[in-house]
């Protein structure tokens, strides 16, 4: 299994490493405090969905606090305040146009080539070798780059929601917290103004948008409507206490059988601090499986950072043999560390 966080896709090119002149800052897919930095096109999302801007400032700013603290505040805050629900509705919308927007920009400048597709490369070599093992991909993150590489490397083509998670492949891509090309569809469109104002006044319905059960999948975030039914971001807020996923249930469901099956975990850029999912990894193995991982490797792009993501996960019951790479994502799939990990 290989779990990824913000910093799997914040250091995803070996080309344009983070900090270094020529990187690119304003394509590169951002952290989670970075969500609301201003770059040209987050200013243009905002402008676009002008009823975030109450929040804006104290997002960007988050002195003192996480961006996810901050949200939550005004997740607790939506909870007895209508306007602020509608605030927050505007937030999905923005979240899901920034990080489209930084998915196709970061892959024209990259021209494709991302730690992303690499990874996901020397994978498919090792599971031709072991045709028997199956591969699990957790991503907390919205963007596509996931998706990207597997279409380029694996020849995984997601033509809906549930292909993420088809039998057939060997490979199950699983996303926890929505995408930004996974809508849900509103189960009544009154109140939906139709034409140019039609987000906007979905946006306006705050707490009172009527959502259809069901994910689907949107190639173009521009397009309103499907099957005649207006449509809705599917993206969790990022918040410190997530307690629902942004995903079918049928995902999680497999998704919690999976786990206690794992043999070898490789966690990418991922702070290990979503306690609902934390709960799955303190089912029982059964006794098909050893009782421990045989590898967990944790890559992360900053001193230390590595070692709390081990604190984390071991606090939620994983054991295993742990290795700690500190110096990020381009230096994992360049250097001899993954060549090692998937080694028997």
């Amino acid at each position: 299994m290989v779990i990824f966080g913000a910093g799997a896709s914040y250091d995803s090119s070996y080309t344009f490493l983070p900090g270094t002149p020529g990187s690119d800052m304003e394509a590169r897919p951002p952290l989670a405090d970075e969500l609301f930095q201003q770059r040209t096109f987050f200013d243009q999302a905002v402008l676009r969905y002008p009823d975030c801007t109450p929040v804006v400032t104290r997002l960007r700013a988050h002195v003192s606090a996480t961006l996810e603290t901050e949200m939550e505040r005004y997740r607790l805050q939506a909870e007895h305040e209508p306007q602020r629900a509608v605030e927050l509705n505007a937030v999905r919308y923005y979240l899901r146009w920034v990080l489209w927007s930084c998915s196709g920009q970061w892959l024209a400048r990259t021209t494709g080539v991302t730690n992303y597709v690499s990874l996901l490369g020397e994978i498919r070599v090792w599971k031709t070798a072991h045709p028997t093992e199956e591969v699990r991909f957790v991503t907390f993150n919205y963007d596509t780059l996931l998706e990207h590489a597997c279409q380029q490397a694996l020849r995984f083509d997601m033509r809906s929601v549930s292909s993420y998670v088809s039998p057939r492949v060997g490979y199950k891509v699983f996303k926890p917290h929505g995408s930004v090309n996974w809508v849900r569809t509103l189960s009544d469109n009154t109140g939906v103004e139709a034409g140019p104002n039609a987000e906007r006044s979905i946006i306006a319905l705050g707490h009172r948008v009527p959502l259809a059960p069901g994910f689907h999948l949107m190639a173009d975030p521009s397009q309103g409507q499907l099957e005649g039914r207006y449509v809705f971001p599917a993206l969790a807020l990022p918040v410190n206490t997530k307690v629902n996923f942004e995903c079918p249930p049928k995902h999680i469901a497999q998704l919690q059988a999976d786990i206690p099956l794992v043999t070898k975990l490789l966690v990418i850029g991922w702070s290990a601090t979503e306690p609902h999912f934390l709960e799955f990894w303190k089912q029982p193995r059964p006794g098909s499986v050893p009782a421990k991982i045989a590898k967990v490797a944790i890559v992360a792009g900053g001193s230390g950072q590595a070692a709390q993501v081990q604190q984390n996960l071991m606090a939620a019951g994983v054991q295993g043999k742990f290795d700690l790479f500190d110096s990020g994502f381009s230096s994992f799939v360049t250097g001899p560390e993954l060549t090692l990990f998937l080694a028997d």
